[in-house]
């Protein structure tokens, strides 16, 4: 196995430093500026990120039916909180499923205490992935699931609510939740969204279809001859994108699948002896899944 992982393709495209201070004091927080950390990979790596949490359905009682389990009964019969969240903060994913076949799922959204809902509608036609700005990949419905990265700002409040749903639904549902520190200015999200905001997510949407990143850095090309020996690259420097390329002509076809989860990746940073990074290969790129039959 040694001898077949010894040729490898690795890409990665090095860039300057960027600087990783966190946002400027004072600097409104809105769609457009959170849709922009969507298209920029740096973003993902970076620590002074907001605390995220998620809120979910999943079952109190250590059991299996994470299901049907809200905050509080809604003050209209038949719906039901999902999240009641204090600002300023913003929810940047949305995940449901349950909704029985044939039926509407309704969601309401309610902003900085509002009376009415600003935004509302079944999930079917909200995160459907053909309604405006909530199109694929950024929302749609997959694998029998709804879901929705578009972000959504407060600046004082945000209260999710839903329909129970007819007898025998099962609603399953995610919301994450980043709050932000007391005092940050939020443009709290606005609907229908203004034209800026729309192009914004625009730009990621095309990011995300095309599933490929932006150009950056300088790209550089390394076949380990000794997988033992690896490689180094001198900084100070930023890795945007690794590539690995082995070569699968080599590899019967039944020992792929093994190869993905043996051949470990190991890095150290700053001439450290301890590992920053040690996974499968598989792994690393989203590949985990395993044949179990053949």
């Amino acid at each position: 196995m040694k001898q077949i992982w010894r040729s490898l393709w690795l890409a990665g495209l090095l860039g300057a430093v960027a600087g990783c201070s966190g946002r400027p004091l004072g600097e409104t927080v809105t769609v457009v500026s959170l849709a922009e950390h969507l298209s920029d990979p740096l973003w993902l790596a970076r620590l002074d990120q907001p605390d995220t949490k998620m809120h979910t359905s999943y079952d109190r009682t250590g059991g299996n039916n994470d299901y049907g389990t809200f905050l509080r009964d809604s003050e209209t019969p038949g719906w039901k909180v999902l999240v009641d969240l204090k600002g300023p903060g913003y929810v940047p994913r949305v995940w449901f499923t349950g909704a029985k076949d044939g039926y509407p799922h309704r969601f309401r959204f309610y902003f900085d205490g509002e009376e009415n809902p600003r935004l509302e509608g079944d999930i079917k036609e909200l995160f459907g992935g053909a309604k405006s700005p909530f199109l694929g990949p950024l929302a749609e419905y997959n694998n029998y699931c709804w879901y929705s990265f578009v972000p959504m700002p407060y600046a004082k409040s945000l209260r999710i609510e839903c329909e129970t749903g007819p007898a025998g639904a099962k609603p399953y549902f995610q919301i994450s939740e980043s709050a932000l520190p007391r005092g940050t200015p939020v443009e709290t999200f606005v609907w229908p969204l203004p034209e800026r905001d729309v192009a914004a997510l625009e730009k990621a949407r095309a990011i995300w279809a095309a599933k490929k990143l932006p150009e950056a850095g300088d790209l550089r090309e390394f076949t380990l001859a000794d997988w033992k020996e690896g490689v180094s690259v001198d900084g100070p420097a930023v890795i945007r994108r690794l590539e690995f390329e082995p070569e699968w002509s080599k590899i019967p076809e039944e020992s792929r699948d093994a190869a993905l989860r043996d051949w470990m990746v190991s890095i150290r940073y700053d001439g450290s002896t301890n590992e920053s990074v040690r996974v499968p290969l598989g792994d690393l790129c989203g590949m985990p899944w395993r044949r179990v039959r053949t």
